[in-house]
């Protein structure tokens, strides 16, 4: 999965870091002077250019600032349904360091013989479905 970010601050940074840097494209801010400029390595866009530019037609859109309930109404406002919260990730994912055994945890308790169904849609259920896949 191909993330961008909505948020290009404290939250946005602490989602950054649980993910693949390749899986994230870019941030979004509504923030005029950070909209041009990097963090991570990665661009920062507006919304407007999100919703426009085709390269981000295939990625979810994540929400990961402050004003979460606000970017949810005005994202349903303008017909966008792809996009997730941060607020429904286990907060492992929205502490300020990173828990790397996570993933190993979850990598050494699967058995390999047997299926798995993964609840939820959120950034965290699809992760884990990486690191099992």
């Amino acid at each position: 999965m191909k993330y961008v970010i909505w948020g290009a601050g404290l939250r946005g940074g602490r989602l950054f870091r649980h993910l693949k840097n390749d899986d994230v494209i870019a941030f979004v801010d509504k923030s005029v002077e950070k909209v041009g400029s990097h963090i991570y390595g990665k661009e920062i866009i507006s919304l407007d250019e999100y919703l426009r530019d085709k390269r981000y037609e295939k990625t979810m859109l994540v929400i990961a600032h402050t004003f979460e309930q606000g970017a949810v109404d005005e994202l349903q406002r303008l017909g966008v349904r792809r996009y997730m919260k941060l607020s429904d990730c286990p907060g492992e994912f929205q502490e300020e360091n990173t828990r790397p055994y996570i993933s190993s945890y979850v990598k050494a308790n699967i058995d390999r013989n047997k299926s798995y169904g993964i609840l939820g849609n959120t950034v965290y259920s699809l992760e884990v479905y990486s690191w099992l896949a």
